[in-house]
């Protein structure tokens, strides 16, 4: 057991910490006072029915000499015979490490209303108070980052604090949030299966809604935990037998044909993932974009083993009704510090806030670039002509979709698509395949055996949706802002234009 140290704490923070801490012990809540004098009384309870209260006098002392700390007991000796009423109980706190007889000395001076030594708390009986109440130095992130505290804490430091900050971001983000039908079934599904894996598009909200998972979560008593580099860091923390809500963001990369998962970082999570899915304390929610998760599945034995895609809520712009995207846009207008009172006038005006909530390419990351809560501050320009601003930030879907397009998927993925937006909104599966194929040519795009179905594998239900019409199987875009984005994009690739000219499979593909 390493010591704690209390240098990281301010006097104010030791008060903080010590209210909690001996309220845990003694059953009770202490009142915390502003800074100011105090005539004698840090921090105090008084008990129901009762007049006297219970004090808590705090001395952070810890870089002090004894003698310094002394003379404080001996001023506070001066103050007590003036409190009305007089105190039912007194206890002097400090930070210093108390000799016995350094103990008697201040026992001493605060006669009489000290009589014991066991009134009386050092740095080492704090200790002894801490190992009882491991949950509260969990609360004092100074405590635990800057010393020794429990083994598990200071080798796990990163991981609790980054929870701590992820609960934090959560809370600022909870009044924007609006509880859609998704966030009931995830949240049941969650509870029945302990393991989440949340898929989606970018921008549909994945995040968004694992994190409310979480801290619904945490309002029941688990302890969230954030998962940053690898499974290995849920691993070194878990608790079987206490409530712990593991979360673990882009769990297989952003850039999954990139960078490659870890050796046997599979194997690793997916025995973590039985691990929780066979616990009644644990919780894991993981999120992934659609295609990334299809393409592990496909490359990893362990993820096809473990049938990790069944373990998938699909997260979908159809997931919100009218409503939700109206009360979505609503709180985050309301939320925004971005939106002067004429913008806010302009999108109730001629009920211009419609063409927002019922534009096709509308979804949730969107909603926060148009009000200036996501990393794009509004201009001058953009409150002026608020309405014509947010109508053209919805008509151009490269900011949903040019980083994935580009950065994560391979050259033949990037082909379907391609194709698929050249020809007619509802495809039929051999038009595609005929389409994809003569495209791949005409761009020098190796094919291999299966090409044509590991391809759709992975882009089904993100950037492609297949489904089942009248006995035949039809493929069409996810959303229509993908057709708007490969138009734009292969404005701006004359290679890639050429070829899909030169590859067109059909007439209609021809602009």
């Amino acid at each position: 057991m390493g010591v704690r140290t209390f240098g990281g704490f301010s006097d104010h923070d030791f008060e903080l910490f010590a209210g909690d801490l001996f309220g845990a012990e003694l059953g009770v809540r202490f009142e915390v006072f502003a800074r100011g004098p105090d005539r004698g009384i840090d921090l105090r309870h008084v008990p129901r029915g009762k007049r006297r209260p219970d004090i808590l006098q705090c001395k952070h002392y810890a870089g002090s000499t004894f003698a310094d700390l002394l003379n404080a007991a001996k001023h506070e000796a001066t103050i007590l015979p003036k409190l009305r009423p007089r105190p039912n109980s007194y206890r002097f706190v400090t930070t210093r490490k108390l000799t016995l007889r350094q103990k008697e000395q201040l026992r001493d001076a605060l006669r009489p209303w000290i009589t014991r030594d066991d009134q009386i708390f050092g740095a080492e009986d704090l200790e002894v108070l801490l190992n009882a109440h491991v949950t509260i130095e969990r609360q004092h992130v100074k405590l635990w980052l800057t010393g020794g505290g429990q083994l598990d804490a200071l080798i796990n430091a990163g991981v609790y604090h980054r929870s701590q900050q992820l609960l934090a971001e959560t809370q600022a983000t909870l009044p924007r949030y609006v509880e859609t039908t998704a966030y009931f079934a995830a949240r049941d599904r969650l509870r029945k299966e302990r393991v989440l894996v949340i898929a989606g598009p970018p921008g549909i909200g994945k995040t968004t809604l694992a994190r409310i998972l979480l801290a619904d979560a945490a309002i029941e008593g688990y302890e969230p935990i954030e998962v940053s580099g690898d499974i290995e860091e849920a691993n070194s923390v878990f608790k079987p037998d206490e409530l712990q809500a593991f979360y673990y963001d882009d769990f297989l990369g952003t850039t999954f044909l990139d960078d490659r998962l870890p050796k046997n970082e599979d194997k690793r999570l997916t025995q973590f993932i039985r691990r929780v899915s066979r616990s009644r304390t644990s919780l894991l929610v993981l999120t992934t974009r659609e295609y990334i998760l299809q393409q592990a599945a496909g490359a990893y034995e362990e993820f096809e083993r473990e049938q990790l895609t069944s373990r998938r809520y699909l997260l979908e712009l159809r997931e919100y009704t009218r409503l939700d995207r109206a009360r979505i846009f609503y709180n985050h207008v309301w939320h925004s510090d971005q939106l002067g009172r004429e913008a806010r006038r302009a999108i109730s005006r001629s009920d211009a806030y419609i063409s927002v909530i019922d534009h096709d390419n509308y979804n949730p990351r969107l909603v926060e670039y148009i009000t200036g809560l996501s990393s794009h501050r509004l201009t001058d320009q953009d409150r002026a002509e608020y309405v014509s601003f947010a109508r053209a930030a919805l008509d151009e879907p490269s900011l949903i979709w040019r980083h994935a397009f580009e950065h994560q998927l391979d050259d033949r993925q990037r082909a379907m698509v391609i194709a698929l937006a050249s020809m007619p909104s509802k495809t039929v599966l051999a038009d595609l395949a005929a389409a994809f194929t003569e495209f791949g040519a005409a761009a020098g795009i190796a094919m291999r055996g299966h090409s044509f179905e590991t391809t759709l594998r992975v882009l089904d239900e993100t950037f492609i949706v297949a489904h089942r019409d009248a006995g035949k199987l039809f493929c069409e875009p996810a959303n229509p802002s993908v057709v708007d984005f490969v138009g734009v994009w292969l404005a701006g690739s004359p290679h890639e234009a050429s070829a899909a000219i030169r590859g067109a499979a059909f007439f209609e593909q021809l602009p």
